[in-house]
């Protein structure tokens, strides 16, 4: 039986790029970043060998920055921040926001698997930390970007990496539930993936955003998903698809082990307490520590 209000609906839905629309990629993703950028911190602490001796501050390099807000709040904490993406457009919008902010970092477009810094500019700290890397469906172009991360390290220093693994009996629809407002607009983001071509080593995923303009106060605490807002006729709707490459642990274990320069430290899951590390594969969200190799020490 054909839900009639589900097919009414789906036929609002626009084609819509949100990378190219910075603002609402921001909204919803912005909940966890206080808490990413404490995880990357401890982490440094933590895993970082040889770090400069009497530098408080970390060199940090984040590739596929999307809207900068990792960036933004790590310089805020008066850390030496430079990140790069893709699109022009999250670039330009994170531009704005350090120079609103009075911040400062080191923003370009490239490409993750062929990006380039000076070889006199290496970093303490790189981090990805929710699935970009899944964007590289090629085996070949995963291996690129983790050996380019590898040559921007200094020796001891760490890439966090995060990625969810893939179910290996998945049959049926995921999805998450996201909610955010600002600057007088609520957004609802619903994340649907569908069951994996295991073959292909391929998943489908759907973002569906409802915009909807916000009248008057609004309650306190909208980032629970509980909450809801009336939709109006001024509610717009937006859908963006795209393809993840997907990841069981032989996999990705298999990826890490063809990078030598990297030698894998710790691993988390997406709650980032540095106090609580779990056992690699133990469950689907995983944040890797992977540390660059240092050279043997000389014999004395």
């Amino acid at each position: 039986m054909t839900d009639t209000k589900t097919t009414k609906r789906a036929g609002k839905y626009e084609p819509f790029d949100w990378y190219r629309t910075p603002l609402y990629y921001d909204m919803i993703f912005d909940e966890g970043t206080q808490d990413e950028a404490d995880f990357i911190e401890a982490a440094a602490e933590l895993y970082c060998a040889n770090r400069r001796r009497g530098a408080s501050a970390l060199k940090i390099m984040e590739p596929a920055c999307g809207s900068s807000r990792l960036v933004i709040e790590l310089a805020k904490r008066g850390h030496t921040c430079s990140g790069f993406d893709l699109e022009p457009g999250m670039i330009e919008y994170s531009k704005k926001l350090l120079k609103k902010r009075g911040l400062k970092a080191d923003l370009s477009v490239q490409d993750m698997t062929s990006f380039k810094y000076p070889r006199t500019k290496k970093f303490d700290v790189a981090h990805c930390v929710v699935s970009t890397f899944k964007y590289l469906i090629k085996e070949a172009d995963a291996r690129k970007h983790l050996e380019l991360v590898a040559e921007s390290l200094r020796p001891g220093g760490i890439y966090i990496l995060g990625l969810h693994l893939t179910p290996e009996d998945q049959t049926g629809k995921l999805r998450e539930r996201w909610t955010a407002h600002r600057g007088g607009e609520h957004v609802t983001c619903n994340i649907q993936s569908w069951p994996p071509d295991y073959r292909k080593r391929t998943e489908a995923i759907r973002s569906r955003l409802i915009v909807t303009p916000l009248k008057g106060s609004s309650p306190a605490g909208t980032c629970d998903p509980r909450w809801k807002v009336a939709e109006t006729k001024e509610t717009k709707y937006y859908e963006s698809s795209w393809t993840f490459r997907t990841y069981n642990l032989k996999q990705l274990k298999s990826l890490i082990r063809s990078v030598p320069a990297f030698d894998h430290l710790a691993t988390y899951d997406f709650n980032h307490d540095i106090t609580y590390p779990i056992e690699f594969g133990s469950q689907l969200d995983n944040v890797l520590v992977l540390q660059k190799r240092q050279p043997p020490k000389a014999e004395s």
